[in-house]
């Protein structure tokens, strides 16, 4: 199928593509300036065990300190850990459980992200300094309780806000914008049993001579038309969608004679419907012609 009749819908329909287009892309980039402001905070530290004389030659320093580092990741999935930052810091956060999270790299670092929004953010102290808090409290319980105990150096914080650029924004909405647009103008057609292709017409009509007519209804090439119209035997012309009784003669289908008369379908893509059209060719068979306007 030739790419201008497979896009031939979005011309017909541009007036419908135009206004969803607009209503959808403005409607989505609204909705985007409604999403929540969020604050990213991460902090970051490196672990170290702390050896004896007697542990160096014997330590595996890789394997433990990636132990440890995966363990204290861990705390981040431990629901009264997360209540005891909020208990601490004074404050309620909502689905805490999504908004904080950890992670170890390499086999010494650990980092710590947590994400705020909206109200939130205005206590992004109080949290972070209830969870540098927390993470003290069980690093040295646990380290009390090692044999081979480790030193955590000195946390790094670090805070930034987290939006998309305005020109993502826009570009997200507009595709948003075009598929919408896209789909309607389709599905106007689809939805109302219209033909909106050359190559409908083709695979129903196999044997029928078939004049396409790019130009607009009442601008197309009136000699060109009258070159086709002739080269039938009694031809009479029968409508098939509203408007073409404004720009020609029409000939109603029950005064055709089959035997002498030769029936031209005026087909406007877009308009005709598709059982119309088989309709007519269960009356008149294959000698018949059409007359397709794209538009």
């Amino acid at each position: 199928m030739p790419l201008s009749d497979l896009f031939s819908p979005l011309k017909r329909q541009f007036g419908l593509f135009s206004i969803v287009l607009l209503v959808v892309s403005l409607g989505v980039y609204a909705l985007f300036q409604l999403l929540p402001e969020t604050q990213k905070t991460t902090v970051y530290f490196s672990l170290k065990p702390v050896l004896t004389e007697s542990q160096a030659p014997t330590f595996d320093h890789a394997e433990s300190t990636m132990k440890m580092a995966e363990a204290m990741s861990g705390w981040a999935k431990n629901p009264q850990f997360r209540e005891d930052i909020a208990s601490e810091a004074g404050v309620v956060i909502s689905n805490f459980k999504r908004k904080l999270a950890a992670r170890k790299q390499n086999y010494i670092n650990v980092f710590w992200t947590l994400k705020l929004q909206d109200e939130e953010i205005q206590h992004r102290d109080k949290v972070v300094a209830a969870l540098l808090s927390q993470i003290d409290k069980r690093f040295i319980e646990l380290n009390t309780a090692s044999r081979a105990p480790y030193a955590m150096t000195a946390p790094e914080v670090f805070s930034e806000a987290q939006s998309l650029p305005t020109w993502a924004l826009v570009v997200a909405s507009l595709l948003f914008g075009l598929s919408f647009a896209t789909v309607s103008a389709y599905a106007k057609e689809a939805l109302g049993g219209k033909v909106s292709f050359n190559a409908q017409l083709k695979a129903l009509f196999l044997d029928s001579p078939i004049l396409v007519m790019p130009e607009k209804l009442g601008k197309h090439d009136e000699k060109l038309l009258e070159q086709f119209i002739l080269t039938f035997e009694s031809p009479r012309l029968i409508g098939t969608f509203p408007a073409s009784e404004k720009h020609f003669a029409l000939s109603p289908a029950d005064t055709i004679n089959h035997t002498s008369d030769t029936p031209l379908l005026l087909v406007k893509l877009g308009e005709t419907t598709l059982n119309e059209l088989e309709n007519l060719k269960a009356i008149f068979g294959e000698n018949l012609g059409l007359i397709v306007f794209n538009q």
